[in-house]
């Protein structure tokens, strides 16, 4: 039997207007991290991330938040 990926859950709440800028640049990072929009009018958004990108996740919300609004971070194994 075949072990399931474990991915990391992370919630952000950034500028809606900047939900396509976000999806834009995460695309840029092939398998960076796939996203999810959960509120399009508050601009509640979730990112999967595996174990092994993580530190690379993490730079990149660091560097990039402000760009996109960046307000909440909230993460968590799925």
């Amino acid at each position: 039997m075949s072990q399931q990926p474990i991915f990391k859950k992370i919630t952000l709440d950034i500028s809606p207007e900047r939900i396509y800028w976000l999806k834009f640049l995460l695309e840029g990072y092939e398998g960076l991290a796939g996203q999810s929009t959960v509120d399009r009018k508050t601009g509640r958004v979730e990112i999967y991330c595996s174990p092994d990108r993580q530190s690379e996740l993490d730079e990149f919300l660091l560097l990039n938040g402000p760009s996109f609004g960046l307000s909440h971070v909230n993460a968590e194994k799925t």
